[in-house]
């Protein structure tokens, strides 16, 4: 093959998968798989390969969008889509701990236009951990990419706040604790199931928002309807956390139904620790620690 006839099938490849974005933009999931298709038949390119993962994800078939994902890989490394929509199809499967290394990837991948995503994506995993200083972290390296990236926004007033629990909190002891926890298990169970809707929620809208920035093109079902959903899951779990803290307790990490109440241990101040599936508090934890640093109580 010549390189003018070669220059010729890349030019119709990359028309063929414009056009499959514009199809998936529509809502035409059909017309745009069957268009990726066609300009792999033609060329592969990581492009395509990535795409058309996407489109298959779309349908629910995260396995497929995975495979296509790594055969764009396999044909250029040096693209960052691929690495980040992997970690994205992770999280749809809550598979957080093998997202990490893929969003990590897409973050250092020489040819990425978006890399507030896949930072924006880490720092859900940390703050979904219960890790908020290094959330906070991953929200602020997004918002240096993109300022006006709204979610990252939201997200480091939010750690902030969680990260400086002391206001409006009140001094527990154990017995004391002890007698809320029929009321805060069953707050946190409420908190636990709309934190779980919200976490694949943010990736649809994620995938939304990507594809209008590759395409110019408003989704089909539209972004907004993306956001709306988010406001509300978002509003369900500030009410919820509200509620305890007007208790004086404080909602470590929703994704674990980890709550802290402060109190005076040896005399000094920290934190009892209590989360979904524990028995009665048997954990504390130094008054600024992350949620993961707890520590058995001494036994009297």
């Amino acid at each position: 093959m010549s390189n003018a006839n070669g220059e010729i099938l890349r030019r119709e490849a990359r028309l063929l998968w414009e056009q499959a974005l514009q199809y998936q933009s529509e809502g035409n999931l059909s017309k745009a798989i069957e268009h990726y298709r066609l300009s792999l038949e033609l060329v592969p390119t990581a492009e395509a390969h990535t795409y058309l993962g996407w489109a298959f994800s779309l349908v629910g078939n995260f396995d497929l969008a995975r495979k296509q994902c790594l055969m764009a890989i396999d044909l250029d490394p040096d693209f960052g889509n691929p690495y980040n929509d992997i970690g994205v199809y992770l999280i749809h499967d809550f598979k957080f701990d093998a997202a990490i290394d893929w969003f990590e990837q897409a973050i250092s991948a020489k040819r990425y236009d978006w890399p507030h995503f896949p930072m924006y994506n880490l720092g859900t995993i940390w703050e979904f951990k219960g890790l908020w200083r290094r959330a906070l972290r991953y929200y602020e390296q997004s918002l240096k990419f993109e300022p006006k990236y709204i979610h990252a926004i939201k997200a480091q007033k939010r750690v902030s706040g969680l990260m400086r629990p002391k206001q409006g909190l009140r001094a527990f002891t154990l017995a004391e604790a002890n007698n809320t926890l029929p009321y805060v298990s069953q707050i946190m169970g409420d908190i636990y199931l709309v934190w779980s809707e919200l976490i694949p929620q943010h990736a649809r809208y994620f995938e939304a928002l990507e594809l209008k920035d590759i395409t110019g093109k408003v989704p089909a079902d539209g972004l907004k309807e993306h956001v709306q959903i988010l406001e509300n899951l978002n509003l369900k779990l500030r009410v919820y956390i509200k509620e305890l803290h007007n208790l004086g307790i404080q909602v470590a990490s929703p994704s674990t139904g980890t709550v802290n109440y402060l109190a005076y241990i040896d005399g000094q101040q920290a934190m009892y620790s209590w989360r979904l599936g524990d028995g009665k508090i048997c954990f504390w934890h130094l008054l600024d620690a992350d949620s993961n640093d707890r520590r058995q109580l001494k036994t009297k």
